[in-house]
């Protein structure tokens, strides 16, 4: 046991130092707030604004890693009512504007780790603000710098809860070659189940509507499957990539199943 001076304290003096111990947590017991309380103290219209007029000076990759490091603290135990009001058009502007100085790893997972933490276990209105051309614009060029492993799982988590399967919109926005440019660029560093199982999620998700589907159905497409695959040593990513490929190839175009029956990408 350690006393309060930081000396490690042994047998009777141990247990006379309990009630003193005792005392002070409870002395100082009061000043000891939860998490969501932060939350609710920082998250609110002027933490907004702040954060808005702040962004427009954090232009370097270290200072938008920073940015979002306080963003995330101070909202992942924001409630359902604080993410709403947050995720205003103004906040979504400052997202995109961030992207543009997201150009290592490292701050594509911080910047990603707040939209996750924003549009997670929200409705769909506020999901469909992020429903935008910049947006997912701003997702293809982060993927860019999306070179690891961490980095792909968060980004892929992005497209996971901004995109709800069943919201044509939605799948209609992301269903874009730069996000299919995106896909097959981060296959190549989905080399985990956890990993190959959060991408497929996503192109499963994306690949909800019939008039999507041609949009994947490329050989880069193919070939990142074939890639993910490899790595599909689990359950899990087995299932959400044989789902992904199913979503792709369902229905009766020949010409999409066409593109998947190639032996040679799947060596």
């Amino acid at each position: 046991m350690i006393g309060l001076s930081g000396t490690p304290l042994r047998g009777w003096q141990a247990t006379l130092q309990l009630p003193t111990l005792y005392g002070v947590a409870c002395k100082y017991r009061k000043h000891i707030i939860s998490r969501w309380e932060v939350s609710s103290m920082f998250a609110t219209g002027s933490f907004v604004n702040v954060v808005v007029g702040i962004s427009a000076h954090a232009t370097t990759p270290d200072a938008v890693c920073s940015l979002c490091s306080a963003i995330f603290n101070l909202t992942s135990a924001a409630d359902v009512s604080t993410k709403s009001m947050i995720a205003t058009p103004a906040f979504v502007d400052t997202i995109v504007r961030l992207s543009t100085h997201a150009t290592t790893s490292e701050t594509v997972q911080r910047l990603s780790s707040v939209i996750c933490v924003i549009t997670s276990g929200v409705d769909s209105s506020v999901k469909f603000r992020f429903v935008t051309s910049s947006i997912v614009e701003a997702l293809a060029r982060m993927a860019t710098c999306a070179n690891t492993p961490d980095t792909v799982f968060w980004l892929s988590s992005v497209m996971c809860t901004i995109c709800d399967r069943n919201d044509v919109v939605a799948m209609s926005a992301f269903a874009t070659p730069a996000i299919v440019d995106a896909v097959t660029r981060m296959s190549f560093h989905a080399t985990t189940p956890d990993v190959v199982q959060r991408l497929a999620s996503a192109m499963f998700l994306i690949t909800g509507g019939a008039s999507v589907k041609s949009m994947f159905a490329t050989t880069a497409v193919v070939e990142a499957t074939a890639r993910m695959a490899r790595s599909a040593t689990m359950a899990n990513a087995v299932q959400w990539l044989a789902s992904a490929v199913g979503n792709i190839t369902s229905g009766d175009d020949a010409s999409i199943m066409s593109i998947f029956a190639v032996p040679d990408s799947w060596q």
